[in-house]
């Protein structure tokens, strides 16, 4: 999560420019950015809460989905939905294995590689994935795997990340 001297500087950019931007290269845009009488900028939450909310929704899944269409493009499974963070593919029994590994790469390790790569971010938030298999969505049993970072955070335990949850 960011740091509060992090959630200074975009104040001070937002009350300076009327708009911050992201460190993927999205501007979130302020004009009513105004320190008041009583010395609270009444946008303080929304320049703090986008940043990361923008990162989870719109760049971290987006980027695993992509590298999940691309690594099936050769196989009869499809990606047919997304919730959220969730993604919904359909495929044969004898893939669910193989979807099951693409998956895991592409939140667990693709994700990381290109925000390094591409926005020059050395992500630092542990992710995870859960998978299940059934013949309706919901159904089957979760298979969660979760991962440690490349980059940790001072003061975090990331000893209970090196398991596989079942």
């Amino acid at each position: 999560f960011p740091s509060h001297d992090i959630q200074a500087r975009w104040e001070k950019e937002a009350l300076a420019n009327k708009s911050v931007r992201a460190v993927t290269g999205l501007t979130f845009h302020y004009p009513n950015a105004v320190i008041t009488s009583s010395g609270y900028n009444p946008e303080f939450p929304s320049i703090c809460n986008y940043q990361v909310q923008n990162l989870a929704t719109a760049e971290i899944v987006p980027v695993a989905i992509v590298y999940i269409w691309h690594c099936i493009k050769d196989m009869q499974a499809f990606l047919s939905n997304t919730v959220h963070d969730s993604v919904i593919a359909e495929a044969p029994p004898e893939e669910t294995d193989e979807l099951h590994e693409i998956g895991k790469w592409a939140f667990l390790d693709g994700v990381y590689d290109y925000l390094e790569r591409v926005c020059h971010l050395k992500f630092n938030v542990p992710l995870g994935v859960g998978f299940q298999v059934g013949t309706h969505w919901g159904e089957g049993s979760e298979v969660k795997t979760a991962v440690q970072p490349r980059t940790h955070m001072k003061g975090v335990d990331y000893s209970r990340l090196e398991k596989k949850h079942e």
